[in-house]
């Protein structure tokens, strides 16, 4: 083993050491560190720099990674249920087939992160910035994303149930096949083109506060331009 490979793995032993005795843990510098199915369970990481981390199928359940930066982090696979990631980095961060139930990601910047088949129900994403985000077969059921920026991003296939959309900006973002059903677009940035590509928009309200029809009397081929 390397001293560099030595040192990556006291600090994995050390932040492991530090989380199970419950200390708390602000602006440590962990980038790059291999943390990968780690229990962090509760961990306290407020601001901690993990740009580059391996934490591919770690345990971050209820975590506190508020402001925490986590560029091109490896988090496929991660549980982050509940998890406090207000204001965090996850620019270009890999996110595939992570659980994001129920966290808190307000003011987040996604931009351009893979969310490929990601469970984000119940989330809280208001104001996040996931602008050219990919978020193919993504689970969004019920997920507050008012007022956020999803300019150019990739929700094909997306389950978004019930989504809060209202102030959104939807501007180029691929709707193909996605689930809007019951979905709230109220004053969202969004075409009528959009909208067609749809799977599904029974009793979603629209960008004019209109709501679509959940009787099956209307069909998305109807919306207008």
């Amino acid at each position: 083993m390397s001293a560099a490979d030595e040192i990556v793995a006291m600090t994995r032993e050390r932040v492991l050491q530090t989380v199970a005795a419950g200390d708390v843990l602000i602006g440590l510098q962990l980038d790059g560190v291999d943390l990968s199915a780690a229990n962090l369970v509760g961990a306290f990481l407020r601001q901690a720099r993990l740009a580059g981390a391996d934490l591919n199928h770690a345990d971050l359940t209820r975590a506190n990674l508020c402001g925490a930066d986590l560029q091109n982090a490896d988090l496929h696979g991660a549980y982050l249920f509940g998890c406090d990631l207000n204001g965090a980095d996850l620019r270009k961060a890999n996110l595939r087939e992570s659980d994001l139930d129920d966290a808190r990601l307000g003011e987040a910047d996604l931009r351009a992160a893979d969310l490929t088949r990601a469970s984000l129900a119940q989330a809280r994403l208001g104001g996040a910035k996931l602008g050219r985000a990919v978020l193919h077969a993504a689970d969004l059921t019920g997920a507050w994303m008012r007022a956020s920026d999803l300019r150019e991003a990739d929700l094909s296939a997306a389950m978004c149930g019930a989504v809060v959309l209202a102030q959104a900006d939807l501007s180029g973002v691929d709707l193909t096949g996605a689930d809007l059903r019951r979905a709230n677009l109220r004053a969202a940035t969004v075409s009528r083109a959009q909208l067609r590509q749809a799977a599904a928009l029974d009793d979603a309200v629209l960008p004019d506060g209109t709501r679509f029809p959940a009787d099956g009397q209307a069909t998305l081929g109807e919306l207008k331009s």
